[in-house]
């Protein structure tokens, strides 16, 4: 019997993590937060900015762990507009980069969950306060980030 052929991507499906990578890469600039117009860089650059006056800080504060905590999910933040650029860059058609922004887009969407879940876990708020004042741009960068974690699995058989 003749070996059945192996299914490569069709053009749409190569493009669908740059979907994806347009989506967060879009959501990080725009507003999280409706009350500050804080958008995903905003925090990103709160996070570095503390991280750059690390003398500054309060030893002496017991909440210092829980800042230390937040300032690196805020700085973490940083790997969405890294996981969007090695999306758009999966148009080359390289494996290297395939295999490399499955990682980036996880790791990314783990920091974006991470930061709004520790928020919510000190601030001791409400998942329905939060969900209140969440601005579209962290719903694009979720969005965006859940489709490049998922497209790879469209993508099986590509060479």
């Amino acid at each position: 019997p003749a070996a059945l052929p192996v299914r490569r991507a069709s053009g749409l499906l190569l493009r669908l993590p740059v979907l994806g990578a347009l989506l967060a890469a879009a959501g990080f600039f725009l507003p999280w937060d409706v009350i500050a117009a804080a958008s995903g860089f905003d925090f990103a650059m709160y996070g570095i900015s503390s991280l750059s006056n690390l003398s500054a800080w309060d030893y002496s504060n017991p909440f210092l762990i829980e800042q230390a905590v937040i300032v690196a999910l805020m700085t973490a933040l940083l790997l969405i507009p890294l996981a969007a650029l090695i999306g758009l860059l999966t148009l080359i058609g390289k494996k290297v980069i395939n295999w490399l922004a499955l990682p980036l887009a996880v790791l990314a969407l783990a920091a974006v969950v991470g930061f709004y879940a520790y928020t919510v876990y000190v601030a001791m708020l409400l998942w329905s306060d939060v969900f209140a004042t969440t601005g579209i741009g962290a719903y694009l960068t979720l969005a965006g980030l859940l489709w490049m974690v998922i497209t790879p699995f469209f993508l099986i058989g590509r060479k």
